[in-house]
């Protein structure tokens, strides 16, 4: 039996479930900001660092391919 998952339904559900959510009564203190300012920091340190290092290994590929024969 092969299960098909439907991605128009379920973008469907998503859409009506964020738009008629009920009210939470929630809030956010002072450290939440703080929290989230540190994670998007982080996560861009580390895509940069991660191209960084990607990109020199592709490069030195390259190089080992198509660069001048000594």
């Amino acid at each position: 039996m092969k299960i098909r998952f439907d991605y128009q339904l379920a973008s469907v559900v998503f859409v009506f479930s964020i738009l008629f959510a009920p009210s939470a009564y929630a809030y956010l203190d002072a450290g939440t900001g703080s929290q989230i300012m540190q994670i998007i920091i982080a996560g861009s340190v580390g895509a940069i660092f991660a191209f960084k290092v990607y990109f020199k290994k592709i490069k030195l590929y390259f190089q080992s391919k198509f660069g001048k024969k000594k």
